[in-house]
Order: C-alpha cells, then structure tokens, then sequence
C-alpha cells in the first residue's frame, strides 16, 4: 500500500516517499518521541518468501553496527484495515535517514576521480568486513544499494543477504532471467542484481564472501571508468560476459595508483580461490593505496586461502564447524599465537521465542551443545537443544511445559522443571523421569557426585537436595529473618562437586550477595556483593550487575577473587523478580540473552477490532485496569531509568496522565476500588513487600494492607468493597487466590488453594461467582466457581484462557487467548451458573505479560477494549562467545 504525508505508523509520521523497489516502498517519516528525521521501509506484500526476506534484512542489519552501515532503529508491525486478518498487516523497518545520493545516480555522470574512488571503496570495503566477520554475506551489493553522505559512503539494504555454512553447496540459483536491465532486486526474480553477480551466484554453486569481493570489484572498475565491466543489451549477455569475458582494463595512466588494476583483476577473478579471500586483506591493500604506497609488487592474493585455513572455530576440539547467526556464523580464523574470542547468534526455533523471566540458555560442560526453553504462540514452553556444529535446533520429547534446564556433569542428561516436579531426562532415550515432586522450582545445579542442588518457592525459597537418581528433597538452607533474607536461588556447584555458589537476596544490602556453602560443611561465606546468580568456569566467576555480564579472575580452591572484572557483554537480560540473569557459561564459552524489548501502546479497540483511538505514548507497558466509570485508566509502565515498573493514572476526559507511585521499588498490578476512589496495588517500598492502598486522587500516602516477604499481585475487588482478592504465593504450592479483608486486621483468607496455579481472580458484579485462570489441566483455562466455596465448578474457556472479565451487567464474560484472540462468552451468572459457546470477537497484537496481570480492560457496557498492543518488538538472539571468552575490556 502507498502512504501518503501524516499517515501514522505507530509512532513514526510519514513526511514523504524516497523510492519504491521490489523489496519495498521507503519513506521518509519522523520519530515524534524523539523529533528526528528516519527513513522507513514497508514490505511490498504478505506473500511468505518477501516476510521471510524482510524479516532477514531486519535480523542481518540489527546484528551489524557499524559507521559505514545504515543503522536499523526500529521493526514494527501495524494492523490493516482488518485486525483480525494477519495478512493485513502493514511490516515495516525503521531506519537511519540518510542524507546524499547513491552511488549509481553519481555513477551517471561519468567516472569517479581516483582519491574519492578510493575513499568509496575504502568505506563499502570497511562495511564489508564487519559484515562477513559477523557471517552475513550481502549478495547484492551494487551502486543502488551504497549511500554518498557528508560521512561518507554508507552500505544500504541486506534484503537478500544470507548466512552460510562454508563448504556446503548453494542451493539452485532457480534464476529467471529479465529482459530488462534491474536498478533494483525484483521479486521473483534471481537473487541479485546481474551486472554485480559473480559466476558462482549465476551458476547456483557456492556462495561466501567472496561473491561480495566480486560485486566490489565490479563497482571499483565502474567509479574509475565510468563503464560497467560486464555490460549487454540483453540479460543473456550479461550473463554470457560474466562467465567468459575479461574486462577492458583500467588505463592506468588515468590513476594515481597503477597497482590499482591489479587489485580489481584479482576480485574479477572467476575461480573464488583466484580473488582476495577475505573483506580485511582487500581493505588493507585499498588503504596502502589511498596512503600512496604503489604496491604493485606487494599485491598478492591472500596466502590464507578460503579452504586453506579453517573458516569455523570449533566449540570444543576446534574443529571446523557450522554456527548459527541468523542461521550461521561465517568467520575466517587467522593464525594467531593466543586464542581468538569468537561471538555468534543463536536464533530460537520458527515461529517461537525464548522464555522470559531470564531461563537461561544453558552451555554444556564440554562447550558443544546449548539448552534452553521456547514459548511458541500457544503459550505451550518446551526445552530444545541445539548442537553447535549443526544449524538446525531440535525439540525435547517430554520436555513440554519445560522450564530452567541444566546439565549433567557428563553432558548426557538434563534436568528441568515442569508438571510440580524435578525431572530429568536422558538424551540418548529422550524419556523424562521424575526426580521429585516440588512446588514451582527455578535454577539447579548437579554435581558430579550425583546430588543435585535446586531452589524451590523463589518467591521465598530456600535450597533444597536431592538425589539425582530420586528421592524426598531435603532442605539445605533456611531464610535467616534476622538478616531480612527474602530468598536463596540459583545453586551452582563448584569444581570440587561440594561446594556451592547462590544467590541472597535481602531487603538489607549488606547481607545480599553471592554466597558459597558446602553440602558436607555448610558453613556460609559471601563471596561477592552482586545481585544475580554467578556461575564460576575455568579461571573466572561471571556474573552480571547492572545489565552488564562480567568475568573476574577467580580461585576456587581458595575462594577469592584475584583480579579486576572484565566487561563480556552488556545489556544482558535479568529479571528482577528472582534475581536471575540469561546466562551460564563453561569451561570452554559463555552464552547470553541481551534484553528483549517491546514497545506497547493502549489502544481502544471495538468489538470488530478496529482501532478507536489510543492512551498515552508508546511504551512498555505490563497491566492496564478501567475505574468504574470507565473515565481514568490505571496502568503499569516500565520506568526506563530505574528499569522498575511505575503505577500511572490516565484521566480520558481532560487526556491527562499523572505518576500515581513516586518511590523507585517497582510497584505493580493496580486495581480500583468499587466506588473508584482507591487503588489497591503490590510493591516494596523500603524493602517490605506486600499488598497496599492509596487514594486515587493521590491526594495521601499509601498505606499497607498486608506486608510479608511474598510478591503477591491483587487481582479485583469484591463489589461491595469487603475482600479485596489477590494472588499469593507459599510454600508447598502454586500461586492461590487468597482474600484479604478490607476491615479489621487484615488476615488473609485462603479461596483456592490447590498444588496448581490458580490466578487473575474476578468477582462478578453480583458477588456470588468467581472468575480465574487455571492450570490444572496441563495450560491456562478460565473457571467459574462459587465465590462461597463449595463443588460448583465450571469450564468457560475451551481451548486455552486467561484474564478473565466480567460485563457489568454479569451477563457476558471476556478472556484473552496466547494467540491474542479477545474472545466473549454468554453467560447465566444468578442463582446457577450456565456458560454458552465462546465467540472470538477479534485478534490484536497483544502484550504477554506476566501471570497476574492484565493485558486489556473492558467497558462496562462491554463496547470498547483498551487493549495493550504491541507497536515494535525486538527480541535478540542468544550469543555464544568460544574460546578467548574474557578477551574484554574493563
């Protein structure tokens, strides 16, 4: 679809059209958080293969950053006309706008003079290194697709590139040859663009970088001649010179430089092996040039050619092997007297993310294989591996509902949390076992005595261990109250198989920390005052504080830190709930998860879907809750600064929103009073965590209902303002749906109390029912029962729920799907209960957000929806780091 100047994508508004080719329309628009000027891309269709290329062009520029590359900013999505129709839906790329003109609209007026030829191709060849070194292979890279700027040369649109396994075989170039001469990559037409082809991309054989040596070759020659090297009247001819002709030689009375010829000769080579092997020897030789060494006699094709020296370093026995960014790595090793620090992507498998709340990904202990869960759309987790000299990740058979895996000291077993119990499972068999039976555990540790050491109720969990062959858990450590201990999580053994790492976590910064015990002598020491978990491998202790991963040098037979941290990555994803961070690491490498990030805005929407108008500016929004009167809306929002979720108010009819939390512990989960004169809410000011109230004006302090050391979440409030409902985790079960009354001392009640989860409880408006979500029966589903107790139960979702809401009048029910359907069902809510069909009223990009909160809030008359939708997401890849692992800076 065209856009025309004020047309809103999200936040970006179109100012103008820069160009439109077979990868898609460009515009230029402007980021109205930010007042800066971008240019945006917008997929030409929904057919599979062009969301497949341009999701690739997103995956391949975010994994570059580089001054000669255009910066991508942003990915989103916005819904056409019909929400529910996903075909409909307008992609789109944001990214840097560039001022200048392309290299081909220069090329049309004739040669390059030679110093600025140079700097061109200095500046491509410079972006072409850091492309092939982080293993993307551009493919079509010709004029069109280099910027001129005031900077210099910039390289433009990866729409086609690709990552690659060295030494497998091209697939079939399936080439349909034009009868026209292509500016721009056409859809359905050959991968690339002719004139810039080299004879192994035209011929469906192996294609690496050095098919990009080719195409720069080609633009080299063109800059100083004014002549494209390979030209024709026909498609067929130019293929017919490519692959048998030789290019008129550059005059090289014309440069300053003679060895210049010799230099694009050796990229216009035809046999690959023939060509400079690599983008970083070509761009030294292009830099003794420009700096005026006539290096005629020095310019020799690399000694290191692509099948000479190994292009894959190996996780383990540094064999050559095939890794994954976007699919691949391609790196070149060189010879070096130390070890060479490689980085490489892991994507999660199609069509399905990597489980939040910081599950890590999971290194073996030999460095070869990695671990970790996914959630696919239907909300359903499952533990996948994936050998790092394979491509391809491969699912866990018994895994299902999986959730923090770790590994046998062997590497032949895992084991994991799912169902309430401890199992574990054999790799060769695929067949899981039952170690114990536990409420809601995360992180372990198995040493290689066969004990196994894991937290249990990380809300206020102590240690536990184990048999890893089974047994009754026994407790190890005991949350000290007198230190204000809140939980002991994320057990890692050391190499002595005794003694243990773990994470304290404590509303008294002194005594928080990173802890070592023994399960022969316990006898806790802190070791490091840090608030994640830390994992000790080879020589060094990791940890990340701040969203930064470090290593320090570390003893472990003497347990001290011997030297300065050195910096490993940054933006490392945590969760604050647990203290847990994405990482783990061996002897050998480390892996990691940068923070995801979701950009959400509050949308009203219509039964049909369509969009009615919005609340506030984009964000990362996490619970959304409607007054009575449906005339302020309660929201929670991350606080950017503090990383902490901050309660919002929003007045719909002056478009007013004020901060309704002001202290920096995040609060969350806010819900209104009945007559909508406060709000009940969870948080931990001053480290004491609990359930509180504040008067919706703001006009008071808050005030606590509840304090204890659990991270409960209110759900509702009874309509006659006696209970207020809350979720509330203890130990030796799920979360439970309690009652806290309003009047009195404020004892909590149990309601629903069973070994599973039983969460986001709703009161219908005659206060005889109770809506809630539910695992019991192996995912999510939405009940009704009796408020009062009693066997009265019934099933209202049929194929998975959650965030159930009442209409005012108690005669229709809503609830939330994983897949984002917002679906209504009829009910019969007065002396008995009856429940119809339910309808799926439409489909929206919705927020997942974690259990106890909601993603969307309903009218009372059922209308409209405020609905958290996501706008623009970016969820990053693991990272594997091999060998030189510490290599960072301080």
């Amino acid at each position: 679809m065209r856009l025309a100047p004020g047309d809103r994508l999200g936040p970006y508004e179109i100012v103008s059209a820069l160009g439109v080719g077979g990868m898609g329309e460009v515009y230029k628009a402007t980021d109205t958080r930010l007042g800066r000027g971008v240019a945006i891309k917008i997929l030409p269709g929904a057919e599979p293969d062009l969301i497949a290329r341009f999701d690739r062009e997103a995956r391949a520029v975010a994994a570059l950053a580089h001054p000669h590359i255009c910066a991508l900013y942003d990915v989103g999505s916005e819904p056409g006309a019909d929400a529910s129709d996903a075909s409909a839906a307008i992609r789109y790329l944001v990214m840097e706008h560039l001022e200048g003109e392309t290299l081909s609209n220069r090329l049309k007026k004739g040669a390059i003079p030679f110093d600025q030829a140079i700097a061109i191709a200095i500046d491509i060849t410079d972006a072409l290194a850091a492309a092939h070194k982080a293993g993307i292979v551009h493919r079509d890279l010709k004029p069109a697709n280099v910027m001129i700027t005031r900077s210099g040369a910039k390289l433009l649109d990866f729409g086609i590139a690709r990552t690659i396994e060295p030494g497998a075989a091209a697939a079939p170039a399936g080439v349909t040859l034009a009868t026209r001469e292509a500016a721009l990559t056409g859809h359905g037409m050959i991968l690339g663009t002719l004139h810039y082809m080299a004879p192994e991309q035209l011929e469906g054989t192996l294609v690496d970088p050095r098919a990009d040596i080719w195409a720069l070759g080609c633009i080299v020659h063109e800059m100083l001649t004014g002549r494209q090297p390979f030209a024709a009247t026909t498609a067929a001819g130019v293929v017919a010179s490519i692959l048998t002709s030789t290019p008129a030689p550059i005059d090289v009375t014309a440069v300053r430089a003679p060895s210049i010829r010799r230099l694009v000769e050796t990229c216009l080579a035809k046999d690959p092996d023939e060509r400079w092997q690599n983008a970083r020897d070509l761009l030294r030789q292009l830099r003794w040039i420009r700096d005026g060494a006539d290096a005629t006699d020095a310019v020799v094709r690399s000694g290191a050619g692509w099948r000479a020296h190994p292009a894959w370093m190996a996780a383990a026995a540094g064999l050559a092997v095939a890794v994954a960014v976007l699919g691949a790595v391609l790196l070149r090793a060189t010879a070096a007297p130390t070890a060479t620090t490689v980085r490489f992507n892991v994507p999660p498998p199609p069509d399905a993310a990597f489980y939040d709340f910081a599950d890590p990904v999971r290194i073996s202990p030999d460095g070869s294989r990695i671990v970790f869960t996914v959630n696919r759309v239907e909300g359903q987790s499952q533990l996948w591996i994936q050998s790092l000299d394979s491509l391809k990740p491969e699912p866990l058979r018994g895994t299902e509902g999986g959730q923090y895996p770790f590994w046998s000291p062997d590497g032949r077993s895992i084991a994991f949390f799912a169902d309430h119990a401890l199992k574990r499972l054999s790799l060769a068999e695929q067949a899981a076992q039952t170690i114990c039976d536990i409420s809601p555990g995360v992180g372990g540790s198995w040493s290689k005595s066969g004990a196994i050491v894991f937290s249990s109720d990380f809300i206020a969990g102590s240690l536990y261990t184990v048999p890893a062959s089974g047994g009754t858990p026994a407790k190890l450590t005991t949350l000290d109250a007198s230190r204000q201990e809140t939980m002991h999580v994320w057990p890692q053994f050391l190499a002595d198989g005794d003694r243990f790492l773990y994470l304290v976590r404590s509303t008294r910064a002194e005594n928080a920390g990173i802890y070592v015990s023994s399960l022969t002598k316990p006898a806790p020491r802190r070791l490091l005052a840090v608030d994640s978990n830390a994992v000790a491998a080879g020589e060094h202790l990791y940890f990340v504080r701040q969203g930064t991963l470090w290593a320090q040098p570390f003893d472990q037979a003497r347990l001290r830190l011997t030297a300065e941290p050195l910096r490993i990555a940054e933006r490392v994803w945590a969760f604050t709930g647990h203290g847990g961070a994405a990482f783990s690491a061996s002897d050998r490498a480390v892996v990691f998860r940068e923070a995801s990030k979701q950009t959400t805005e509050l949308w009203w929407l219509d039964r049909n879907g369509r969009r009615l108008g919005s609340v506030g500016d984009p964000g990362e929004y996490a619970h959304v809750a409607l007054s009575p009167d449906d005339r302020r809306v309660a929201f929670e929002r991350l606080d950017p600064t503090s990383g902490n979720g901050v309660i919002w108010v929003h007045e719909t009819d002056r478009n007013a929103t004020a901060r309704f939390t002001v202290d920096p512990s995040w609060n969350w989960s806010p819900v209104w009073s009945p007559d909508g004169s406060r709000i009940a809410f969870a948080g931990s000011p001053d480290g004491k965590a609990g359930i509180y109230q504040k008067m919706a004006s703001g006009a008071a302090e808050q005030e606590p209902l509840f304090l204890n050391d659990l991270l409960g979440s209110p759900g509702d409030w009874s309509p006659d303002g006696q209970w207020l409902l809350w979720n509330r985790t203890v130990p030796g079960t799920d979360a439970d749906i309690w009652a806290l009354p309003m009047a009195g001392d404020h004892k909590p009640v149990p309601i629903l109390q069973t070994r599973f989860y039983e969460g986001e409880p709703r009161m219908a408006p005659s206060g005889r029912w109770l809506a809630y979500t539910s695992n019991e029966s192996g995912r999510n589903e939405v009940y009704v029962r009796s408020f009062s107790g009693g066997d009265v139960k019934r099933l209202v979702s049929t194929t998975g729920g959650r965030q159930p809401v009442w209409r005012r009048d108690g005669k229709e029910l809503f609830y939330r799907t994983d897949a984002g359907g917002i679906m209504a069902v009829d009910v019969k809510a007065d002396g008995t209960f009856e429940a119809g069909a339910p309808q799926e009223l439409f489909r929206a990009r919705i927020q997942q957000s974690f259990a106890g909160r909601y993603d969307y809030a309903v009218t009372a008359d059922g209308q409209r929806f405020l609905v958290n939708t996501v706008v623009s997401e970016s969820r990053p890849m693991a990272t594997v780091v091999l060998n030189g692992a510490v290599s960072g800076t301080k």
